[in-house]
């Protein structure tokens, strides 16, 4: 192949009478060898905001997990918030958000990092008071929701910072 672009790159100059042969027999292969590069890193590039792009996808995912493990906690029984239901769906909405906040807080806005945070401490509180522990669903859902809106997109500048540079 690269045989083959000296061959044609040289032929169409020199049809051209746009250079001598040695020069153009000099300047071809740095050209080829920048234009190797480019291709690399623009397949770089693309390789990386498809990862980029997926990693986005896995935070809105547990997000989503995040609010059908809400769904689970309101849903159990109001009157006995120590149920073991309740336990397991705090457990698991706990430990989603651990990992919102671990794994994908770069992808988070900062509103979005406070009400995480946020939601951690209502359900430590939850956890450790299960008298009060189904009243503050409405307030976790609320966090919830700025959490779920604070994810950003894979064009916003503090994401897409870093994928075009070579």
């Amino acid at each position: 192949m690269p045989a083959a672009f000296f061959a044609l790159g040289t032929i169409g100059l020199l049809a051209l009478n746009a250079a001598s042969a040695p020069n153009i027999g000099i300047g071809l292969p740095p050209l080829a060898f920048m234009l190797f590069v480019a291709i690399r890193a623009y397949r770089a590039n693309a390789a990386r905001r498809r990862e980029v792009a997926a990693e986005l996808d896995g935070a809105r995912y547990m997000a989503r997990q995040c609010m059908i493990y809400l769904d689970l906690l309101d849903t159990s029984a109001p009157g006995s918030p120590g149920d073991n239901r309740a336990r397991l769906a705090m457990a698991r909405l706990s430990s989603g958000i651990g990992l919102l906040i671990t794994r994908y807080r770069r992808y988070l806005d900062e509103r979005a990092v406070d009400a995480a945070m946020e939601i951690e401490r209502l359900v430590l509180n939850a956890e450790f008071d299960p008298d009060n522990g189904i009243a503050n669903v409405h307030a976790i859902s609320i966090q919830l929701g700025i959490l779920g809106g604070g994810i950003l997109d894979i064009d916003d500048p503090r994401v897409s910072y870093g994928l075009g540079r070579i």
